[in-house]
């Protein structure tokens, strides 16, 4: 492919993320950028969980955050088992309860969500109002104040990792990379 966004195989990276959160401010005033939280490697429903979720809601209404992304690793140890699993409630609903965190939660997937079912964290995009994760790789676009846009590409990292170890998960994880590399080079966003 000729495309001026390359991906190296062989150096891609794959890492856990850390909560990120924005100091405090007044709160998203209308038709400014969007603001947003991202965090990775929360599903362990302990009491440190609990913490992190009432900061994020703190922050959240602070600079009336729009949107969550996760970075994976959403339920440990072994991810889910079915959309009835009861970690959805216990690792997930239950503890991102506030108000300020009901907006939409744009999810990647980490290795300890494929020990468990990778379908059910897909299928529950269809019964929760705010869990996005729509395929097990896709794109989320969101139009900026000056009627600009930005590309968020979530990608199945485990998949391509494997796939470079074990013969037959390789066509998966290539797809992928395929696919990330024609949206990359397709996508007329001012940020990506």
């Amino acid at each position: 492919m000729n495309s001026p966004f390359k991906i190296c195989r062989r150096s891609f990276l794959v890492g856990a993320a850390a909560l990120i959160l924005a100091p405090p401010r007044l709160a998203q005033a209308a038709g400014s950028d969007p603001t947003f939280l991202v965090i990775g490697d929360w599903g362990m429903a302990t009491s440190e969980q609990r913490k992190v979720a009432a900061q994020m809601a703190k922050t959240a209404e602070a600079i009336g955050a729009r949107f969550v992304i996760t970075t994976g690793d959403n339920f440990y140890p072994d991810g889910v088992k079915s959309v009835e699993d009861e970690r959805w409630k216990t690792h997930f609903e239950d503890v991102y309860s506030a108000p300020a965190l009901m907006i939409p939660w744009y999810v990647a997937l980490g290795n300890h969500d494929h020990r468990g079912s990778v379908e059910a964290q897909v299928a529950y995009t269809k019964r929760s109002a705010r869990w996005r994760l729509p395929a097990t790789y896709y794109r989320h676009t969101e139009t900026l104040a000056d009627g600009s846009r930005a590309d968020f590409f979530f990608i199945d990292s485990q998949v391509i990792r494997d796939g470079h170890r074990r013969f037959w998960l390789r066509s998966a994880g290539d797809a992928q990379l395929m696919w990330l590399e024609r949206e990359l080079g397709a996508s007329t966003a001012r940020w990506k």
